[in-house]
């Protein structure tokens, strides 16, 4: 994340999403649930190495850009309402 462009609210949600990250590495990485974060503009980088990340949660966030997620051959559910994905 570029923070000299980033608001201060986008920074906090952005640390809070690598926060969640971490925390579902610890038990697993199965599931991640980021949601309601709505200043999340992109996914952190370390999303890619959750190779066992079956469901993932998105919803009401600003996150427009999957591509991160391409890698993640497990994942099974995603959910992206309230996003700018198109």
């Amino acid at each position: 994340m570029a923070k000299g462009s980033a608001t201060e609210k986008e920074q906090l949600d952005y640390r809070e999403a690598e926060r969640r990250i971490e925390r579902s590495l610890r038990v697993g990485g199965l599931e991640l649930d980021i949601g309601n974060l709505r200043s999340l503009r992109e996914l952190p980088p370390m999303i890619r190495s959750m190779a066992n990340l079956r469901s993932l949660y998105l919803y009401n966030t600003r996150v427009f850009d999957l591509s991160p997620l391409s890698g993640l051959m497990a994942l099974e559910r995603l959910d992206f309402v309230g996003t700018q994905v198109s």
